[in-house]
């Protein structure tokens, strides 16, 4: 259960930042700060793969119980 609740959480975080960023792409490409957000989005990004994999991860070692 927390599993899923983080995932959520990670999910709604990285869909947050996505928007962030389409609602903000003319400034950050006027200050050149293309870098500083791809990073920012990978970081999300490989924490809601990451998260999903642990779920997977419980729900494999659960079936094969």
């Amino acid at each position: 259960m927390p599993l899923n609740f983080v995932q959520q959480k990670v999910e709604a975080d990285f869909r947050f930042r996505m928007s962030r960023l389409r609602e903000n792409a003319e400034a950050v490409a006027l200050w050149k700060g293309e870098e500083a957000e791809r990073v920012s989005l990978s970081n999300a990004f490989d924490h809601v793969v990451r998260n999903f994999r642990s779920i997977m991860y419980r729900r494999k070692n659960l079936q094969w119980f």
